[in-house]
């Protein structure tokens, strides 16, 4: 009889200590995430915008590197509200008739990607209102445009 109560008692403390260290170990993987409680805006955080300037802004700078063209100074004749209903593409004028040859494709091709991403900075400018550094992004973005529009249509 000593044995059994003794079998039984030892059964319940391991138990016991099974249920306690599995509900630490429960509570320590668990923990909540900071996400969770502050749900995003809509609109996304504006470090997040300000991120998507950047990574769009080096994509033009390398475009423009494989373009061989410097960064325009000089402010664009386009509006940069104009920009920001998308970009218009190089290659969306109807005067811009390049001749058809590989590296004048390439090159249209560049500057619709430039124009497309400036247009894309605009937006995001746009989205965050009195932002100078985004409406400076914005300008020379599309500055740039304007730069890689004349390279296509100029295309000989």
């Amino acid at each position: 009889m000593k044995h059994v109560l003794f079998a039984v008692l030892l059964g319940a403390a391991c138990a016991v200590a099974i249920a306690c260290g599995g509900s630490k170990s429960a509570m320590r993987a668990t923990p909540a995430a900071p996400a969770a409680m502050s749900p995003e805006p809509a609109g996304g955080m504006p470090g997040d915008q300000r991120s998507q300037i950047e990574q769009l802004d080096a994509k033009i700078t390398a475009d423009l590197g494989t373009l061989k063209l410097e960064r325009p100074t000089t402010p664009p004749a386009t509006s940069p509200e104009a920009m920001s209903a998308g970009g218009v593409a190089a290659t969306a004028d109807p005067t811009c008739k390049p001749p058809v040859t590989q590296t004048c494709s390439d090159s249209c091709k560049l500057a619709d990607s430039i124009c497309e991403n400036a247009g894309r900075i605009c937006g995001l400018a746009e989205d965050l209102g009195n932002d100078r550094w985004a409406k400076e992004k914005c300008s020379s973005g599309t500055a740039s445009c304007e730069a890689a529009r004349k390279r296509c249509c100029g295309c000989s």
